[in-house]
């Protein structure tokens, strides 16, 4: 099967489009560019919600940005994860845990925290069975 590559640049000069807008734009953009049919779907889906508690956040800011690391270790029956590292909350930390054990879920911030933050989260999970393979 051949495969092709695009990049195509679009300008939206209308700054007050809206989302449906925009998305029906994009539509016919690749009805008209590419021939191709776009459909959208919505569907619920479970997950996790990220909220700033009472008394506000207690994470630390920082001006300087260093890629989300994961550790993993075998502790007795369990393994232990430790993320560290500093980035912002949505482009970095809720997507770098979304599909991560115990979540395996969607994680979405709705902290409205802007900037970076200094992340050293560690938590213990039970062993989980391969695949397939009853407890």
């Amino acid at each position: 099967m051949q495969e092709f590559l695009y990049t195509t640049t679009v300008f939206v000069f209308e700054r007050s489009a809206t989302r449906q807008q925009l998305q029906e734009m994009l539509q016919n953009l690749l009805a008209d560019r590419f021939k191709l049919k776009v459909s959208w779907q919505t569907t619920e889906l479970q997950g996790f919600v990220l909220y700033q508690g009472n008394g506000g956040s207690k994470l630390t800011e920082t001006s300087s940005e260093e890629t989300l690391k994961e550790v993993t270790r075998n502790v007795g029956e369990t393994v232990q994860r430790i993320i560290t590292g500093k980035a912002s909350m949505k482009a970095a930390f809720a997507d770098f845990v979304t599909n991560r054990p115990p979540l395996n879920g969607v994680v979405l911030d709705r902290t409205e925290l802007k900037g970076n933050y200094t992340f050293n989260l560690v938590y213990t999970v039970p062993i989980s069975p391969p695949p397939g393979v009853k407890s």
